[in-house]
């Protein structure tokens, strides 16, 4: 019984891959490769997470980290890949919502479309109760992901002020 259970949960979370595949925007198009860090509004960037209780040491260190995004369509439907500080790369669909965690924090995600596939949301709910540098606490960010005179524009918007961040596509090899 066990068996077909898993088989029935296995193929209705296929069917349920498929519909979101088909119902990617025909414009995510443009989003598809590879993203690497260009600048930031730096100013913005440590005031707001200064507000958060983030010390400068952390905030300079963080910034030596050079931010990559992926964006990729296959049979399951549009990734977002995103390269975390520990080096592997987070994962997420499109309308899955995921949970992962990260230096004792947990984060539960999820990627939405608006504007008709002309920005890619992330929404994330951020609880702190073990985490490393700050704890005790929840934070819910919404991050923008738009295509702008061909750079990935990213705005990280907070209850304490939002920040922006370029990056630039990757030359693919012919």
């Amino acid at each position: 019984m066990g068996q077909v259970l898993g088989w029935a949960r296995g193929t209705l979370e296929g069917v349920a891959r498929k519909q979101m595949a088909a119902s990617s925007p025909a414009k995510s198009s443009k989003f598809l490769g590879l993203w690497t860090y260009t600048r930031m509004e730096d100013d913005d960037y440590h005031r707001v997470l200064g507000e958060q209780g983030l010390p400068w040491a952390v905030r300079a260190l963080l910034q030596q980290f050079t931010a990559q995004r992926e964006f990729l369509e296959d049979g399951d439907g549009f990734l977002f890949r995103s390269k975390m500080l520990t080096g592997s790369w987070n994962e997420l669909r499109v309308n899955v919502p995921t949970t992962f965690t990260v230096l004792g924090y947990t984060i539960d995600t999820l990627i939405t479309w608006e504007d008709e596939g002309q920005l890619l949301v992330s929404t994330m709910k951020t609880t702190s109760a073990d985490g490393y540098i700050i704890s005790g606490s929840t934070n819910t960010t919404r991050i923008t992901h738009a295509i702008d005179a061909g750079e990935l524009v990213i705005t990280t918007i907070t209850p304490e002020g939002q920040y922006r961040m370029w990056m630039s596509a990757e030359k693919r090899a012919a």
